[in-house]
Protein backbone atom coordinates (compact mmCIF):
# COMPACT_ATOMS: atom_id res chain seq x y z
CA UNK A 1 0.00 0.00 0.00
CA UNK A 2 1.20 3.50 -0.74
CA UNK A 3 1.08 6.24 1.88
CA UNK A 4 -2.19 7.71 0.57
CA UNK A 5 -3.97 4.40 1.00
CA UNK A 6 -2.43 3.71 4.40
CA UNK A 7 -3.36 7.24 5.51
CA UNK A 8 -6.95 6.77 4.39
CA UNK A 9 -7.26 3.33 5.97
CA UNK A 10 -5.65 4.35 9.28
CA UNK A 11 -7.20 7.79 9.66
CA UNK A 12 -3.78 9.41 10.12
CA UNK A 13 -2.45 12.07 7.79
CA UNK A 14 0.53 11.41 5.56
CA UNK A 15 2.57 13.86 7.62
CA UNK A 16 1.69 12.02 10.83
CA UNK A 17 2.70 8.69 9.32
CA UNK A 18 6.01 10.18 8.17
CA UNK A 19 6.52 11.65 11.65
CA UNK A 20 5.87 8.26 13.25
CA UNK A 21 8.51 6.81 10.94
CA UNK A 22 10.95 9.56 11.88
CA UNK A 23 10.56 8.97 15.64
CA UNK A 24 10.72 5.19 15.25
CA UNK A 25 7.11 4.24 15.98
CA UNK A 26 6.95 2.78 12.48
CA UNK A 27 9.86 0.89 11.03
CA UNK A 28 9.94 0.01 7.37
CA UNK A 29 12.46 -2.43 5.98
CA UNK A 30 14.90 -1.09 3.37
CA UNK A 31 13.16 -3.19 0.75
CA UNK A 32 9.94 -1.23 1.36
CA UNK A 33 10.98 1.24 -1.34
CA UNK A 34 9.86 0.66 -4.88
CA UNK A 35 12.02 1.38 -7.91
CA UNK A 36 10.40 4.82 -8.19
CA UNK A 37 11.43 5.46 -4.53
CA UNK A 38 7.84 5.31 -3.25
CA UNK A 39 7.42 3.47 0.03
CA UNK A 40 5.36 0.31 0.16
CA UNK A 41 3.52 -0.05 3.47
CA UNK A 42 2.57 -3.54 4.60
CA UNK A 43 -0.68 -4.62 6.26
CA UNK A 44 1.40 -4.96 9.46
CA UNK A 45 2.08 -1.21 9.37
CA UNK A 46 -1.65 -0.56 9.06
CA UNK A 47 -2.27 -2.82 12.07
CA UNK A 48 0.39 -0.96 14.03
CA UNK A 49 -1.17 2.40 13.11
CA UNK A 50 -4.55 1.16 14.29
CA UNK A 51 -3.00 0.05 17.59
CA UNK A 52 -1.32 3.45 17.95
CA UNK A 53 -4.66 5.18 17.34
CA UNK A 54 -6.43 3.06 19.96
CA UNK A 55 -3.69 3.67 22.53
CA UNK A 56 -3.80 7.42 21.80
CA UNK A 57 -7.57 7.37 22.22
CA UNK A 58 -7.24 6.02 25.76
CA UNK A 59 -4.71 8.67 26.73
CA UNK A 60 -1.28 7.25 25.99
CA UNK A 61 1.41 9.65 24.81
CA UNK A 62 3.58 8.77 21.82
CA UNK A 63 6.52 8.06 24.14
CA UNK A 64 4.35 5.73 26.23
CA UNK A 65 3.03 4.04 23.09
CA UNK A 66 6.56 3.48 21.86
CA UNK A 67 7.50 1.95 25.21
CA UNK A 68 4.41 -0.29 25.33
CA UNK A 69 4.90 -1.51 21.77
CA UNK A 70 8.60 -2.20 22.37
CA UNK A 71 7.76 -4.13 25.55
CA UNK A 72 5.08 -6.08 23.70
CA UNK A 73 7.41 -6.95 20.82
CA UNK A 74 10.16 -8.17 23.14
CA UNK A 75 7.74 -10.19 25.25
CA UNK A 76 8.32 -7.99 28.27
CA UNK A 77 4.87 -6.47 28.61
CA UNK A 78 3.99 -7.03 32.25
CA UNK A 79 0.29 -6.72 33.04
CA UNK A 80 0.84 -5.85 36.71
CA UNK A 81 3.37 -3.13 35.88
CA UNK A 82 1.03 -1.92 33.16
CA UNK A 83 -1.80 -1.75 35.66
CA UNK A 84 0.29 0.43 37.96
CA UNK A 85 1.11 2.74 35.03
CA UNK A 86 -2.55 2.99 34.05
CA UNK A 87 -3.59 3.78 37.61
CA UNK A 88 -0.92 6.50 37.74
CA UNK A 89 -2.32 7.95 34.50
CA UNK A 90 -5.79 7.94 36.05
CA UNK A 91 -4.44 9.79 39.09
CA UNK A 92 -2.83 12.41 36.83
CA UNK A 93 -6.07 12.78 34.86
CA UNK A 94 -7.98 13.33 38.10
CA UNK A 95 -5.43 16.01 39.00
CA UNK A 96 -5.88 17.69 35.60
CA UNK A 97 -9.67 17.58 35.98
CA UNK A 98 -9.38 19.35 39.34
CA UNK A 99 -7.13 22.01 37.80
CA UNK A 100 -9.47 22.50 34.82
CA UNK A 101 -12.51 22.83 37.09
CA UNK A 102 -10.68 25.54 39.07
CA UNK A 103 -9.84 27.38 35.84
CA UNK A 104 -13.45 27.04 34.68
CA UNK A 105 -14.65 28.58 37.94
CA UNK A 106 -12.21 31.49 37.59
CA UNK A 107 -13.42 32.14 34.03
CA UNK A 108 -17.05 32.09 35.11
CA UNK A 109 -16.24 34.53 37.91
CA UNK A 110 -14.43 36.75 35.39
CA UNK A 111 -17.62 37.31 33.40
CA UNK A 112 -20.19 37.36 36.19
CA UNK A 113 -20.32 41.18 36.30
CA UNK A 114 -20.14 41.80 32.55
CA UNK A 115 -20.72 44.24 30.98
CA UNK A 116 -20.49 46.55 34.02
CA UNK A 117 -17.12 45.29 35.22
CA UNK A 118 -14.71 43.34 33.04
CA UNK A 119 -12.23 41.33 35.07
CA UNK A 120 -10.01 40.77 32.02
CA UNK A 121 -9.77 44.52 31.41
CA UNK A 122 -9.08 45.04 35.11
CA UNK A 123 -6.22 42.53 35.00
CA UNK A 124 -4.74 44.24 31.96
CA UNK A 125 -5.22 47.70 33.50
CA UNK A 126 -3.44 46.62 36.69
CA UNK A 127 -0.54 44.87 34.99
CA UNK A 128 0.06 46.92 31.85
CA UNK A 129 -0.04 50.37 33.44
CA UNK A 130 3.07 52.28 32.45
CA UNK A 131 4.14 49.96 29.67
Amino acid sequence: MLIGIIAHESGFSRDTIRYYEKIGLLRLPKRARRENNYKEYSPAILSRLRAIKELKNIGYTLAEIQQVIMSYETGGLDCLAGKAQVLEKVRLIDQQITQLLAIKQQLLEAVVDCPNHCKITAILDNTLIGI
